[in-house]
């Protein structure tokens, strides 16, 4: 995260296309740590009619506030900073529907910390699905979180079609799986999945595993598809889970847990 701070800060006072101000304030209170201070600068440019419109305060606001929600002392001093992590997500939506135009999000440091958002709401949704008694509503309802500052997200979109399927929500799954799947077919998984630069091939990766453990995007998707399967499969929908096992083989076939999957349907 500490190169995020001056690559930002260059970002800040470089962008042609949204050619902002300059929030050099809040680089260094964030990097000092003063998360604090921080949100309440933020507040104040969020007021300002000269700054209110622009992304980046609010940006700041959600890593503040994911880093305060990563440390119980900030709530021991105020016990509003319990809500810290749910803020982040709604100052990270924030942000994305400020950024209309898209100047700040395609760069990679802000890419770098939603993928890092994004680990810490599968996680979540992890416990809820797989935790001794399963909780469908409440995975259904952080993967609504993660869809409000990532809506491009196909994995969170059939994630969460799982989820409400299972939550018997059929209606609102049948969209959540046609609108993941559309938007599945439009992306390139390099890219906008792997977050990979043109420098980069999918195959010099040499351990898929550790490079999915900071990858969230694609180990979201990995995840959904993997779900949606396996659901598929239980419900004795036979076509349905070899459909949803196979559109991740082509990129997944060197993760040992994935194939694992597609061999019990596919070849079960």
């Amino acid at each position: 995260m500490k190169k995020l701070l001056s690559a930002l800060l260059i970002l800040l006072g470089t962008s042609s296309m949204a050619q902002p101000p300059e929030f050099p304030d809040l680089v260094q209170l964030y990097a000092d740590g003063k998360y604090d201070k921080c949100i309440g600068k933020c507040m104040k440019y969020k007021d300002k009619d000269a700054t209110k419109k622009e992304p980046i305060p609010y940006f700041y606001m959600s890593m503040c506030y994911f880093e305060i929600s990563k440390d119980q002392s900030w709530m021991q001093k105020d016990e509003s900073y319990k809500k810290a992590f749910s803020n982040a997500i709604k100052m990270a939506a924030t942000f994305s529907k400020k950024d209309r135009e898209k100047a700040y999000q395609k760069e990679t440091e802000v890419i770098d910390y939603f993928e890092q958002l994004k680990g810490a709401i599968l996680e979540d949704v992890d416990g809820h699905l797989h935790g001794e008694k399963p909780k469908y509503s409440k995975a259904a309802s952080e993967l609504k979180k993660l869809i409000t500052f990532a809506p491009d997200d196909a994995g969170a979109l059939i994630l969460k079609g799982v989820c409400e399927n299972l939550n018997r929500n059929r209606t609102e799954a049948r969209m959540n799986f046609e609108e993941g799947r559309k938007l599945l077919s439009t992306l390139n998984f390099k890219e906008d999945v792997m977050h990979m630069g043109e420098d980069e091939e999918l195959s010099d990766i040499e351990d898929w595993e550790k490079e999915l453990e900071y990858r969230h995007t694609a180990r979201l998707l990995m995840y959904a598809l993997m779900e949606a399967a396996k659901m598929y499969d239980k419900g004795n929908q036979k076509e349905m889970a070899v459909d949803y096992i196979n559109m991740g083989k082509q990129w997944f076939e060197n993760v040992p847990a994935y194939m694992e999957v597609y061999n019990s349907i596919v070849n079960g």
